[in-house]
């Protein structure tokens, strides 16, 4: 819409008011649906196997989030209200009280706070979350294949470094790391699923030995963006950045028999670095339409 320079006051209030940006996104949004370019835009993305797995990871996480926050809002409320008073006790420097307030816990929750329905959404969401999940990590099984081409290409671009460039060993890790890792992932699918007779200890050990490579590949991810130059560093590089700090915690929590954080975080952690990797595909889902 052009500036709403030039015109009365009134018509200026009624461009600014809620109603008319309303009224302007629902144009907008027609106008993309009706375009054919859009589906194609969008036919792009669910063909790209990157562009899909990010999708489907911020879906799933999403949802797990989601599922989490209706079974244990009481919780969540409980633990935001104590965090505010104690920031606002430190802020006021009262030490009257010297006993430390009670931290809150999931148990602390009562269940008849979450209806009959929200624990049938709760569990919905969780199955599709499940579901997701399962169809993400059933894609990348095949990863194995293009990751072979990529990893002798990559070796090969590191052989005309010298061995005093961090970089060259950088490199042959992360090739290592990623096709141990894709194996790891498979052997322990496939274990968990019953679609081999390995035993379930052997599906749990390369689960486990699965995150710890994931953690070492976030790492020298975030090493190798580090050093890129200052004035490089643009939005797809920050979009990286945030994703592979998100992975930080997941990275750890998948790593643990007992894992780290519960399944809360784990939705919002995951949640957010996906998100900051679909915007870089959806982004631009409205362009040329």
């Amino acid at each position: 819409m052009s500036s709403v320079k030039g015109h009365s006051p009134l018509v200026q209030l009624l461009l600014k008011s809620p109603v008319f940006k309303l009224l302007r996104s629902v144009r907008y949004l027609i106008k993309l649906l009706s375009s054919k370019q859009f589906y194609l835009n969008v036919d792009h993305i669910f063909r790209d196997p990157t562009g899909l797995d990010y999708t489907l990871s911020f879906l799933a996480y999403s949802m797990m989030f989601v599922s989490q926050v209706i079974l244990n809002k009481s919780y969540i409320k409980k633990t935001v209200l104590q965090g505010y008073r104690n920031v606002a006790k430190a802020v006021s420097n009262d030490t009257k009280d010297a006993t430390p307030p009670k931290e809150a816990t999931q148990e602390d929750a009562p269940a008849t706070d979450v209806s009959s329905k929200q624990i049938v959404l709760a569990t919905k969401l969780q199955l599709v979350s499940s579901y997701v999940s399962d169809i993400r990590i059933f894609n990348r099984m095949w990863a194995c294949i293009p990751m072979i081409p990529w990893g002798v290409d990559l070796i090969k671009e590191s052989n005309t470094l010298p061995w005093s460039n961090p970089d060259r060993l950088i490199n042959y890790a992360q090739v290592f790391n990623g096709i141990v890792l894709q194996f790891l992932e498979n052997v322990g699918f496939v274990g968990d699923h019953s679609f081999t007779t390995q035993s379930e200890s052997f599906s749990l050990w390369a689960n486990l030995w699965c995150g710890r490579l994931w953690a070492a590949y976030v790492v020298l991810d975030i090493v190798q963006l580090a050093k890129v130059p200052t004035k490089q560093r643009d939005r797809r590089w920050v979009n990286t950045l945030v994703y592979q700090l998100a992975n930080v915690p997941l990275t750890i929590h998948w790593s643990l028999e007992e894992g780290l954080i519960n399944r809360t975080l784990v939705g919002f952690f995951g949640a957010l670095g996906a998100f900051y990797k679909v915007r870089d595909f959806w982004g631009a889902v409205g362009d040329g339409c």
